[in-house]
């Protein structure tokens, strides 16, 4: 799993960061990089699904970015809004686009993930 969270934060994590300190330098980086970190667990559990206790990380790390998003600006909302799709389907047809796309405006809207 540490493997997993290693290649999370290297990837989606840092692009995370990076933007949020692009479009909200006020913004804590806590938000941003666990935004990333389950952007990229998302991806993992997209890829292997039955990937040892990825499913319960990619949970735990999509509430406490949740958390961290509470005092984040709008402005710096774009930064983080594509972790939403990390959120574990395990109905297939809440995976195609159109219901992707749904998930993004809702998480636009509520603010949340």
């Amino acid at each position: 799993m540490k493997a997993a969270i290693a290649w999370a934060d290297a990837g989606s994590g840092v692009l995370a960061r990076a933007a949020l300190r692009l479009l909200a330098p006020q913004a804590d980086p806590l938000a941003g990089e666990l935004s990333g970190r389950a952007e990229g667990l998302g991806e993992i559990y997209r890829r292997i699904p039955d990937f040892p206790g990825l499913a319960e990380a990619l949970d735990e790390t999509l509430a406490a970015a949740n958390q961290a998003l509470s005092g984040l600006p709008v402005a710096g909302f774009p930064a983080v809004v594509a972790a939403t799709l990390a959120r574990r389907s395990r109905n297939p047809r809440l995976e195609a686009p159109l219901m992707r796309r749904l998930r993004l405006i809702r998480a636009v809207v509520l603010g949340r993930l």
